[in-house]
């Protein structure tokens, strides 16, 4: 009988589930990236099937022109994000850590120029947690989406897109993060919230309801 092959999808799954795996045994450090201008690094304590908020970090950006261009662009400025990164670990030296970052692609007819940016934004933060030691995983958005809730949330109504259903769930997992996501610029905070969240839900085996909610 030939075996089932497994699609696309389910293998990128299984992938980040072995990326977190390890930390079943004594818990962990979970950090959860949304890459863009508005984007953000949250960083989540995975300890007993439970969830507490350590911290978060907004993209930073340095700005740049290019030589045959008027047009001034922004990339990512790196020192900041791993100093957030460098603390969250100093506050639990003991634990091991990974790191989510959202999989994306650039937009068609973006252009030479405006793909080396997304490049930088896409690419800058996977060197830094490589350069941190910590193990990546890369879900593409409907994964993490759909394991979150964020997905069936936006389908519920028309008026509600991915990204004000990920300020709602975010809001409410964490209420720390409540007023902040208020701010429209800051929505990539919830989404690397969730980012994280669902790193630590393949690593703890347990659905969104069962974790913490840490005021």
């Amino acid at each position: 009988m030939k075996k089932k092959r497994r699609s696309a999808s389910s293998r990128r799954t299984a992938s980040v589930a072995a990326t977190v795996e390890g930390l079943l045994c004594r818990g962990g450090l979970v950090f959860g990236h949304d890459p863009g201008t508005e984007g953000a690094t949250v960083a989540l304590l995975l300890e007993a099937g439970r969830l507490t908020l350590l911290g978060h970090h907004r993209n930073e950006a340095l700005v740049w022109s290019p030589e045959s261009s008027k047009v001034r662009r922004r990339c990512l400025e790196p020192a900041s994000m791993a100093a957030f990164i460098s603390s969250v670990r100093l506050q639990r030296p003991d634990l091991e850590a990974v790191a989510i970052l959202e999989r994306v692609s650039p937009r068609p007819g973006e252009g030479a120029v405006g793909a080396f940016g997304f490049g930088g934004w896409q690419h800058g933060p996977r060197i830094i947690f490589a350069l941190a030691g910590l193990p990546i995983a890369l879900p593409v958005p409907r994964v993490w989406q759909k394991a979150t809730g964020v997905e069936a949330l936006a389908k519920q109504s028309a008026e509600v897109d991915t990204k004000a259903a990920a300020v709602v769930i975010a809001s409410k997992l964490f209420p720390a993060l409540s007023e902040i996501l208020r701010v429209k610029a800051a929505q990539g905070v919830a989404d690397a919230a969730l980012i994280a969240a669902y790193g630590a839900i393949i690593a703890g085996g347990a659905s969104l309801d069962s974790m913490s909610r840490p005021s």
